[in-house]
């Protein structure tokens, strides 16, 4: 009996101990968002991400890929334009985030933004222009189907 006894408590003060020695808050790392973002796991880089850019608010490659994250899941895309926004504003900001802000301005509604914002980008990014002409005719055609709107009726056919 005393030898059950002292088992079982040799077993509780062993769990209590270890779980002492692990780390209670830990930091988050860029390494894991950057392996996530690698692999387009987007959704689960964007905590990281947000959680290392309130630390470091500063850190433009941070708010580039967490402008990404917003831009490719479905969260929140008005955030994704807010922090594209903010890195092309510096002047040593990637080519690339031109044309994603393009790309976010285009799915926020907001054409002539995303005009703008891919014209940037070809005139800094001349290799990749074809592509860009396409995004600024998709542009263009959603503004003149904005502009004249059609009147559609659904019918529920199973009634």
């Amino acid at each position: 009996m005393r030898f059950r006894v002292a088992c079982i408590v040799f077993v509780f003060v062993t769990f209590c101990f270890q779980s002492l020695a692990q780390p209670k808050g830990k930091k988050p790392e860029v390494e894991d968002a950057d392996e996530h973002f690698k692999h387009g796991n987007y959704i689960m880089a964007l905590p990281i991400y947000r959680d290392i850019f309130k630390l470091e608010n500063d850190n433009k490659k941070v708010q580039y890929r967490l402008g990404l994250c917003y831009l490719n899941t479905n969260f929140n895309r008005t955030e994704a334009v807010k922090n594209l926004e903010a890195v092309t504003k510096d002047p040593k900001c990637e080519d690339e985030a031109w044309y994603s802000l393009g790309h976010a301005y285009h799915l926020a509604g907001k054409m002539d933004d995303a005009i703008a914002a891919f014209e940037k980008y070809k005139k800094l990014a001349n290799k990749k222009a074809p592509e860009t002409y396409l995004q600024i005719g998709m542009c263009n055609n959603a503004k003149q189907f904005i502009s004249m709107p059609f009147n559609v009726t659904f019918v529920n056919l199973g009634k």
